[in-house]
């Protein structure tokens, strides 16, 4: 018996005598690897994003036998887990128009596969910068003021 060993293979050849005739068998095994760390592209920490803006994060994770599954989270809450596979990668494209309530809110992609005893995961919090937000703020403080004077 011997091996060799192959793109994500190993064949193993085994050789068997029988009446004195040779048989050679091909026994495939196929080599599971855990996938790369995933990675978020389309927005840096700290970057500011203005209410109404159009924001695209990507997550992608290379490598893994099999390739991974990405899931993005919203503040510990799931909110999609469709992803797209190509060559060696694994790509999931959360893309939504940025509101208020998206300050501060904790976008957090994770990849795993059968190999993963725990998904890796990659974070990042949003700014989102509301000029109306603040308008509206200052002309109620500014009613409230004079209603009051």
């Amino acid at each position: 018996m011997y091996g060799i060993q192959q793109q994500n293979k190993i064949i193993i050849i085994v050789l068997q005598t029988v009446a004195k005739m040779k048989f050679m068998n091909e026994i495939f095994f196929k080599l599971l690897d855990p996938p790369g760390p995933p990675e978020i592209v389309g927005y840096t920490e700290g970057e500011t994003v203005r209410s109404g803006q159009d924001v695209r994060l990507e997550c992608v994770s290379r490598g893994g036998n099999p390739l991974a599954t990405v899931v993005w989270y919203r503040n510990e809450v799931k909110i999609d887990h469709t992803y797209e596979t190509s060559g060696r990668e694994s790509r999931n494209v959360y893309a939504f128009r940025a509101e208020p309530g998206d300050n501060n809110a904790r976008f957090r992609c994770e990849a795993s596969n059968a190999l993963s005893v725990a998904p890796m995961k990659a974070e990042v919090t949003l700014t989102v910068h509301c000029k109306y937000l603040l308008t509206s703020y200052w002309s109620v403080l500014t009613i409230f003021i004079h209603s009051n004077t």
